[in-house]
């Protein structure tokens, strides 16, 4: 049995803002030490926070943790993995998929920024992920 060292940032801090909203909420994850299965692996799809219980949990040997009831989270390294990341800030959400993104504004009720090319199903599937995660939240 080794180490594991998580290193990740958070948004704690509104500075340094640029123009970029998306680029704002864009934060690294480093994963160091001995413990984990798999090794020498640079991963550069989209994630989220929330998907380090599930990732970490596949990791442990003789896992005695039902990685289930962490529903809201992905393992990283599964050949199922389908990359995404939802985050939510005051009065919006930004929703992320490999090579297209956007922000959506809950006041306005509009995609205030986006990246690539955007279909009503992608701003639904956001919207949704708000929805499930605040009724989850108020459930417990």
């Amino acid at each position: 049995m080794g180490t594991l060292v998580v290193i990740i940032a958070d948004h704690g801090h509104r500075l340094p803002m640029c123009d970029d909203k998306i680029e704002d909420f864009h934060i690294p994850m480093l994963w160091l030490g001995g413990a984990l299965a798999v090794k020498n692996k640079i991963v550069t799809d989209i994630c989220s926070q929330n998907d380090l219980s599930k990732t970490i949990l596949k990791q442990l040997e003789n896992n005695k943790y039902d990685e289930n009831k962490y529903v809201w989270s992905k393992n990283i390294f599964s050949n199922k993995y389908k990359p995404s990341a939802y985050f939510a800030f005051k009065n919006g959400f930004g929703f992320l998929q490999p090579d297209k993104g956007f922000i959506f504004d809950n006041i306005g009720k509009t995609v205030i920024q986006k990246k690539g090319i955007i279909a009503e199903s992608d701003i639904k599937k956001g919207k949704a992920y708000v929805q499930l995660s605040f009724d989850d939240f108020l459930s417990k």
